[in-house]
């Protein structure tokens, strides 16, 4: 019987959740994979005193194509993407390529796996749940690093992005409680009646915390001149996430500071969601945001930079520990509790 594990794979950051020795684990990458050769990388390298890769950097080999996997992909590969805005990207390949690096990295041999994962509630139908299945169930043969390995995908069960934060975080009790995930180019809004979907107050909208990246690389390439690397974006966007100094940048030998301008573009999209939350879940004409709500939780990576703007329209909304994890973490826990006869329907 295989593991069961629960994959998030986000626009922004991709991550796998399981239980190693009865102990939960998380294993997240960037979800940006570009063009890559292993050996010439390591020629490169061994030309300026270096012939290794580093602990977090991946190559993967897979299906005739060579290609690096997050962050080394965010600073080598010209052509990296993460497939932003393309839908078909949980079935088309990319999202197995994230999820054969994620494997291989957090399991030693061949690992068989159970997969519990999720799609975007305006993506989400019985017809695209299917393709999901049937692009990753099966055997897939690949190289991480240079090594051969073999991944086995027995069953995938796929949610509505939402549903596994509030499997792990919500409440048994048949009362309202409702989700907001903020993720880097969507925010979804799932609400339901104990553990029933509410449709009608099931919404999303195209707007994620990369969009304050978007408007800071546009202000910083009018004020300097010169492009906002993905890279320093990244050391920026999370550095404001953890409370740290932001990273040096250098414009012509000057160092700059675009703290100010980082929190100005941060605090638009706080707004535009917020504004976005409250037309969709206003409790009549007082002005209150989904008070008729038990629970309210706010996930996903964005949640880190929004909280503040969502606290101000709706006072009792609550944000997990990890709130990227939410997600993941809870796709596991529902994995654990699906019956063996269920999973073998799950096969695609």
């Amino acid at each position: 019987m295989g593991t069961i594990v629960g994959l998030d794979a986000g626009n922004s950051e991709a991550s796998l959740t399981f239980t190693p020795n009865k102990q939960g684990a998380a294993l997240t990458l960037p979800s940006y994979i570009g063009s890559g050769n292993l050996a010439e990388l390591l020629r490169i390298r061994g030309g300026a005193g270096g012939e290794k890769l580093e602990a977090d950097e991946f190559v993967l080999e897979l299906g005739g194509r060579s290609t690096f996997v997050g962050t080394l992909a965010i600073e080598q590969s010209r052509d990296a993407t993460s497939a932003r805005g393309d839908v078909s990207r949980y079935w088309s390949g990319h999202t197995l390529r994230l999820l054969c690096t994620l494997a291989g990295a957090a399991f030693k041999g061949d690992p068989a796996l159970r997969i519990v994962t999720g799609l975007p509630v305006s993506v989400w139908s019985k017809a695209a749940a299917k393709q999901v299945q049937q692009a990753l169930v099966g055997e897939h043969c690949f190289k991480l690093n240079g090594k051969p390995r073999r991944l086995v995908v027995e069953g995938v069960m796929v949610l509505m992005e939402g549903a596994g934060a509030l499997a792990r975080e919500g409440t048994g009790d048949d009362v309202p409680q409702a989700v907001v995930d903020v993720g880097g180019r969507t925010t979804d809004l799932f609400w339901t009646q104990g553990m029933r979907p509410q449709p009608e107050r099931c919404k999303a909208a195209p707007i994620g915390i990369e969009k304050a990246g978007d408007l800071l690389c546009a202000q910083f390439q009018q004020r300097y001149g010169r492009e906002l690397r993905r890279v320093e974006l990244r050391g920026v966007f999370r550095a404001l996430a953890s409370g740290q100094p932001l990273p040096p940048l250098f414009v012509d030998g000057k160092r700059v500071d675009v703290q100010a301008e980082a929190q100005s573009a941060i605090a638009a999209v706080g707004e535009e969601i917020a504004s976005y939350v409250a037309a969709t879940w206003s409790s009549g004409e007082s002005g209150k945001v989904a008070s008729d709500a038990a629970r309210v939780l706010l996930v996903g990576g964005g949640a880190h930079y929004i909280a503040p703007h969502l606290k101000a329209i709706i006072p009792h909304i609550e944000s997990p520990r990890h709130p990227e994890l939410a997600n993941a973490q809870g796709y596991l826990g529902v994995g654990m509790q699906v019956p063996e006869a269920a999973w073998q329907k799950l096969r695609g």
